[in-house]
């Protein structure tokens, strides 16, 4: 592996070892060109690098995420199913067809409302045709976000109940993959329409 990043054993070793070694931007490139990573795998390596880069910080106090009013304003303006989810796929907001859609999850508790959560149900095969992908999907983007604010004690909270109440969620972290957050579709068959 070395030899293929272009650095020497000795480095490449310390490297795996954890032993104080800062690798570079252009190391850490070679490394994910040796590995044949993904774009989004590179730019979780260089943000787990810039993580263990910077010293250790005091707690800091984390808010709850909060919808802006401009968005619930425009989100009551949709004409489509539309949901706003924070950064470790809680719902936050959606407007009356989004409700429509997911049911009786909108009664659920806060801390409940998260997209894992709602698609890790044995019943999600029913309504998410590619639920499997749209799982693998999801929890890619979780482990981006846990990696960019590992002290975030929501992200730690959800990781720890999904891992318990869900076998496949738990064989999924288990990989490692990760998926850049991004905006997109999901399918969902309503029992109300027609297929």
């Amino acid at each position: 592996m070395a030899l293929l990043a272009g650095v020497s054993s000795d480095y490449y070793q310390r490297m795996e070892q954890g032993r104080d070694v800062r690798p570079s931007e252009q190391v850490l490139d070679a490394l994910a060109r040796a590995l044949g990573f993904s774009a989004e795998e590179t730019r979780h390596l260089h943000s787990l690098a810039a993580a263990a880069r910077n010293p250790v910080q005091l707690p800091r106090s984390y808010e709850p995420e909060e919808v802006p009013d401009t968005t619930l304003r425009l989100l009551s303006d949709m004409t489509s199913p539309a949901l706003v989810i924070g950064r470790f796929l809680d719902v936050l907001a959606w407007n009356p067809l989004g409700g429509a859609l997911l049911g009786e999850f909108t009664r659920q508790p806060q801390r409940e409302r998260n997209l894992l959560a709602l698609f890790l149900r044995p019943e999600a095969d029913r309504a998410c045709p590619n639920r499997a992908a749209t799982v693998a999907e999801l929890i890619g983007m979780l482990r981006t976000q846990v990696a960019a604010d590992p002290g975030n004690p929501r992200g730690v909270e959800l990781v720890g109940e999904l891992a318990v109440r869900s076998d496949e969620f738990a064989a999924l972290w288990a990989l490692h993959d990760v998926v850049e957050p991004t905006r997109g579709q999901l399918r969902l068959d309503h029992p109300g329409s027609a297929n």
